[in-house]
């Protein structure tokens, strides 16, 4: 299995079983998930739900949201990334990906300034751990 694929069917998992579930680490997979788990306890997500789908007729977008949910307080879109280095920028984000986070928040929320779209970049690339 792809470990981007991975990642996200774990954290699907430990969401959907009350933060119960735990995976079994490799040395390949542990510094990812242990990013995401830093990520988990800082920020704290209380999930409403995972893997859905937001739509925007005005804007001709439709695509998937990795979690949804409430952080510190504020209504969320978390879209986890494992691939989101560019090709033409080695050292930052891929174009596309800002692309996709506009649209889930247009489709979700529509244009307003209560909007609030929460990041995780797992990066297993740098072999750092860490949101």
């Amino acid at each position: 299995m792809e470990i981007g694929t991975w990642i996200h069917a774990e954290i699907d998992l430990f969401y959907k079983s009350g933060r119960k579930h735990k995976p079994v680490n490799t040395p390949l997979t542990q510094p990812i998930w242990d990013s995401f788990i830093a990520f988990d306890n800082f920020f704290k997500p209380e999930v409403d739900e995972t893997e859905f789908l937001v739509y925007s007729i005005l804007f001709g977008y439709s695509g998937q949201g990795d979690v949804r949910g409430t952080i510190n307080g504020k209504f969320c879109s978390v879209d986890w990334k494992t691939s989101h280095r560019s090709g033409f920028n080695e050292g930052g984000l891929a174009v596309e990906y800002f692309f996709h986070l506009c649209g889930l928040a247009e489709g979700e929320f529509g244009r307003t300034v209560e909007c609030l779209v929460c990041l995780c970049s797992v990066d297993f690339r740098s072999g750092e751990g860490g949101p």
